[in-house]
């Protein structure tokens, strides 16, 4: 689906002092991608999304995202996010790394989907790939993340690893903290959890408990508690998510975060 011609008054190089955008204005065409595609503008009336694979007019296609903005000063004239996979030619002003893009309008030519169409294509295969610790993973296109599940110290749980950078694979750096992690299970299941319990058990007693019910101890707290997911980023970041049919916080259930690079926690709800 096409959006509305954008207003082009926006002036690039007054919102980017650094003057990274070219003066030119060129045509590029490309596919949408779903990556952190939004479906409505922002505040000020702007919209950013990426393309999967892109090209200037005449020469090869890029196997790069780019990232794309469109200024809309009337608000009304926005008709719908692009939908991911749809093949457009914009009229840009192009970063001088060639990593993102500020459209000035819709080309009055038709895209050249010859070329492009097998990349539009390719976004509606599914991504999977097997690792021998986790099994089965699954790309999220949208979150730039893969999906699967596996045994944590004896009970299933959904796994999340940031994204090479290709969308290809997952990232090794996370690969490789989850391999560490699942080496010690165990030690990593018994600490996340009774940091969790130390820090939020005098929360809930003080805060969410009923006047008329007496104290919760740990272990009862902690038995109402399972780990349900784990997000491993590339940067060494976990999050461990709780899961919970308690009620004891409403409809909160806690997580908790742990750096792998200094082995600090943190606790939230």
């Amino acid at each position: 689906m096409h959006a509305s011609t954008p207003d082009s008054a926006d002036n690039p190089r007054s919102e980017h002092p650094d003057g990274t955008y070219d003066a030119s204005i060129i045509a590029i065409e490309g596919v949408v991608s779903p990556f952190c595609r939004e479906t409505s503008l922002d505040s000020t009336g702007n919209l950013a999304f990426y393309l999967h694979a892109w090209r200037i007019p005449g020469e090869a296609v890029v196997e790069r995202r780019l990232m794309l903005q469109q200024k809309f000063n009337d608000p009304r004239r926005w008709n719908g996010a692009y939908e991911a996979g749809s093949i457009h030619r914009w009229d840009v002003r192009l970063s001088k790394d060639k990593k993102r893009a500020r459209v000035m309008d819709l080309s009055s030519a038709p895209a050249d989907t010859l070329g492009l169409s097998l990349f539009a294509d390719e976004l509606n295969t599914p991504v999977i790939v097997h690792s021998p610790l986790l099994g089965a993973l699954t790309l999220d296109r949208h979150l730039h993340l893969f999906n699967g599940t596996a045994n944590w110290d004896g009970r299933e749980v959904e796994v999340v690893l940031d994204a090479a950078s290709d969308g290809k694979h997952p990232d090794e750096k996370a690969l490789a903290f989850a391999d560490s992690l699942w080496s010690a299970s165990s030690y990593w299941s018994h600490k996340i959890k009774s940091y969790m319990v130390d820090d939020l058990l005098p929360t809930y007693n003080e805060h969410w408990r009923d006047d008329e019910e007496s104290e919760t101890d740990p272990t009862s707290f902690a038995a109402l508690f399972w780990f349900k997911a784990i997000e491993i980023r590339e940067s060494g970041w976990v999050t461990f998510f709780f899961g919970t049919d308690s009620g004891l916080f409403g409809d909160h259930a806690p997580d908790v975060e742990l750096d792998l690079a200094d082995g600090s926690l943190s606790a939230t709800l």
